[in-house]
């Protein structure tokens, strides 16, 4: 789809200008975002009494997600407000996709002890978007009862890849903070900047440091007004932002196979990678997404995999995004409304057929017209896909392994997740006078650390004084901001959409 320069200033430049009332949706964004967060956990961990599906659960989370953005900004007359990023529930090694519609047959598998879990959602208003993802762990009441000691923290590669994601967001949110205020007397300062490679080499030494790796699909980017990265069909001009892309991925661990010495070390010095070469500013919004792979101190390559579901087919997408920049024209009438539905409803973000539905046959009709958009590439699915692990000796002892001996050393590896949305606020755009990182979502409160223990801890000085940036705000000047989720009666908050969804049904 085609931009007008002038237009394209508007979108990119003065839509984004870090201003009382862009700050204001921001922060109502990502409030309703860490409520909707605090509400899935909570049914989450308290399914062992409700046994629910995972498919139920996120649609539970969808439903309260689109009663809190539809009451949001009526005064203000904004008309774009709603979910950014439908809510999903993805355990051990899943990575995307696990949104289930009700009549989907796999509805996400069961949640059983010790698994860890990854609950991600994502909301906007007027496109200021506030993402958010967290790993939390299943207990079960029963087990920590009858546990002879008492209640025990989930420990082993899990736990370490848990820790990892978890300190490595926390890690990497208080360095993009230091561009607030470059001169601050820390040891990640002294450059007197912030840029992509500080940020690649802090996340990769700490998942070295327990003994994990980085999983391809984390990111560091910069966000802008309905340019969140919730998909990956737009090519934005002026991208800023640090990816992990798989097929990337595995041509640095190749390379490193090739140039490591024959004890087996690694490498000192890796390659600059140009993309990262970019710096943090003041006014910016970030996304900090990190996924840990528990791979147990092993070296390898991550590869994600479609998900077969019992029937020995692929299960189906719930989640499907626009491409604006195909265009064709639809023979389906059911095509043509579904399109239509779908650009009024849910803008650029991704959706679930069932936002675009209030009945059954409306969805029937849907499921319909999905078949032409999906097959012209106007709609593309965000397919279910999980994560396993190749280890790297393979490639050592094997010039050139077959397929067979690939599918025969590969393993399964479970995924730990934790994303954050930042915006990184002046002085002068603050109430207090000083600069802030104003967390949109996680947090203690929203995202408490899951109780895991890790063999492993941060031992290098320059991470933990990062680490402990927080609790000096006087020695560095910089101030962080937590926005704490709304209170949430859950019955209260469960029986309207229960109701709805009864209403729509009959």
């Amino acid at each position: 789809m085609e931009i007008e320069l002038a237009d394209q200033k508007v979108l990119l430049d003065d839509k984004n200008v870090l201003n009382a009332s862009v700050l204001e949706k921001y922060r109502l964004a990502g409030q309703i975002a860490q409520t909707g967060l605090v509400f899935v956990q909570t049914l989450v961990h308290e399914n062992e009494e409700a046994e629910r599906s995972v498919g139920e659960i996120c649609r539970l989370g969808d439903a309260f997600l689109r009663r809190a953005t539809g009451n949001a900004f009526k005064k203000q007359n904004v008309k774009e407000r709603g979910i950014a990023l439908p809510v999903q529930i993805e355990k051990t090694n899943f990575v995307s996709g696990v949104a289930p519609e009700e009549e989907d047959s796999f509805q996400g598998g069961r949640l059983n002890e010790g698994d860890i879990v990854k609950i991600t959602l994502g909301v906007h208003i007027d496109g200021y978007t506030a993402q958010a993802s967290h790993t939390t762990v299943v207990r079960s009441r029963e087990s920590d009862l009858s546990a002879p000691n008492g209640p025990q923290p989930l420990t082993g590669t899990n736990a370490d890849a848990v820790c990892a994601a978890y300190i490595a967001s926390e890690a990497v949110i208080c360095l993009l903070g230091l561009c607030l205020n470059p001169n601050a007397p820390l040891a990640a300062a002294s450059t007197g900047s912030v840029n992509g490679r500080m940020i690649r080499q802090l996340v990769e030494k700490i998942a070295a440091t327990f003994r994990v790796k980085v999983c391809p699909g984390s990111r560091v980017r910069r966000v802008r007004r309905f340019l969140a990265g919730q998909n990956d069909l737009v090519q934005e001009a002026d991208y800023k932002g640090v990816d992990w892309i798989q097929e990337k991925e595995e041509q640095r661990t190749m390379a490193r196979l090739r140039h490591s010495s024959p004890d087996g070390e690694e490498p000192s010095n890796e390659v600059a990678i140009a993309e990262d070469d970019f710096q943090v500013e003041a006014g910016e919004a970030w996304l900090v997404d990190i996924r840990m792979a528990g791979t147990q101190g092993k070296q390898g390559i991550i590869r994600f995999k479609d998900y077969y579901d019992d029937s020995g087919t692929v299960a189906r997408a719930a989640v499907y995004s626009r491409d604006y920049g195909v265009q064709y024209g639809l023979k389906l009438s059911a095509s043509r409304s579904l399109l239509s539905k779908s650009a009024a409803i849910t803008s650029v973000y991704p959706f679930k057929l069932s936002y675009v539905a209030e009945t059954p046959s409306e969805l029937a009709s849907s499921r319909l017209g999905l078949s032409e958009l999906v097959h012209h590439h106007i709609f593309v699915p965000h397919s279910i896909k999980t994560a396993e692990f190749v280890p790297l000796e393979l490639f050592a002892n094997t010039t050139n392994p077959t397929s067979k001996e690939i599918r025969q050393a590969t393993q399964r590896v479970d995924i730990a997740r934790e994303m954050s949305t930042v915006v990184l606020a002046s002085g002068e755009q603050t109430t207090s006078g000083f600069p802030e990182v104003v967390r949109l979502t996680g947090g203690n409160r929203s995202a408490p650390a899951p109780w895991v223990h890790s063999a492993y801890e941060i031992t290098d000085a320059t991470i933990r004084e990062l680490l402990d940036m927080r609790s000096n705000k006087k020695v560095h000047g910089i101030g962080f901001q937590d926005l704490q989720p709304s209170k949430i009666n859950m019955t209260e908050a469960i029986a309207p959409i229960v109701v709805d969804n009864t209403m729509e049904v009959d």
